[in-house]
């Protein structure tokens, strides 16, 4: 019976397993459990939306609980992993409860860590400092603070961030790009274009090793959203002259400072040059030819803002730029 609900390809098969049948189970299998579910093996799954398949997924994993299968470490943190992912607060910190319990080291960042931010996606800030404080304590890396400021993004907090920020400074640590870039993006996305850019030349100041793909495309994109077009082109000449890679995000800022200047030309031989590249956007598949027609006859319109909020949202998502 174990092997059958281990080698089942449909969560179904254990949701309709006795409590007898489930009972076979071993503290490794739990963990087999949900490394599937997480990787989306069970094929009755699969239509199902993320967090949606994810709370699907609880009862049976309750059910091995009540049976007497315990998971082991790794299973505990990827229960921890979950809980926050779907937004259970309740059964986060009955998770964390149990590891306690059963003698678990819990002020680990992979244990504290969702608990800290399914507290403050809770608006719960005092229990999030009051664990963030006691995993800060054990872990003296970096990383706890890197955590903190990135639930108060999540979260959209811009104060929250703020304070997070101002922890790190006050312990001593470095703003590596690691940090700084996450809040390029986020003062981005509320249009603060200059703690963007103060941010970008501390990373450029301060770094021996930074992701500057990454750094130029955000660049690119305050650039454009400031008006300063001949910035972007610069910033493009200056890559091709060092022979850098110019990614198709970058390009697609190139395209839109032309475009927004009313410089056709220029435009389309940007165009000519990615004949040959293969180019894949965030909104379906359509001709190349076609994406910078509409970026060119839409450039300074509603739709286009729209479109172009979404794509880079994707590529600041996916690092893809």
């Amino acid at each position: 019976m174990r092997q059958r609900l281990l080698s089942a390809t449909t969560l179904s098969t254990l949701e309709e397993a006795s409590t007898a049948q489930l009972s076979s189970m071993q503290s490794q299998d739990y963990t087999h459990i949900i490394m599937s579910i997480r990787q989306n093996k069970y094929v009755d799954l699969n239509q199902i939306p993320n967090r949606l398949r994810l709370q699907r997924s609880v009862p049976v994993l309750k059910a091995l609980y009540s049976a007497g299968v315990k998971p082991d470490l790794k299973g505990w943190k990827l229960l921890m992993w979950l809980y926050n992912s779907i937004g259970s607060l309740a059964d986060v910190k009955q998770t964390f409860k149990q590891m306690t319990e059963h003698n678990y080291r819990v002020y680990d960042l992979s244990v504290s860590g969702p608990l800290v931010r399914s507290y403050i996606a809770h608006r719960k800030d005092a229990e999030a400092m009051d664990a963030f404080q006691k995993l800060s304590r054990v872990d003296r890396s970096v990383s706890p603070y890197r955590m903190l400021i990135q639930a108060y993004i999540d979260r959209n907090d811009h104060k929250g961030v703020e304070s997070a920020l101002q922890l790190m400074i006050d312990a001593k640590y470095k703003l590596h790009a690691e940090v700084l870039l996450p809040l390029c993006e986020f003062y981005f996305k509320l249009q603060d274009y200059q703690q963007v850019l103060t941010h970008i030349q501390s990373c450029l100041a301060n770094q021996s090793k930074v992701p500057l793909l990454r750094i130029y495309y955000i660049m690119m994109c305050t650039f454009n959203e400031m008006g300063d077009y001949q910035q972007v082109q610069s910033l493009i000449d200056k890559m091709k002259h060092r022979g850098e890679f110019v990614t198709d995000a970058m390009y697609m800022e190139q395209i839109v400072s032309f475009s927004r200047l009313g410089n056709s030309q220029s435009m389309w031989c940007v165009y000519n040059e990615l004949q040959q590249r293969k180019y894949s956007q965030h909104i379906g598949e359509t001709r190349t030819h076609s994406i910078y027609s509409f970026i060119y006859r839409h450039s300074n319109s509603h739709e286009f803002s729209h479109w172009l909020r979404s794509y880079r949202r994707h590529c600041f998502n996916n690092h893809h730029h």
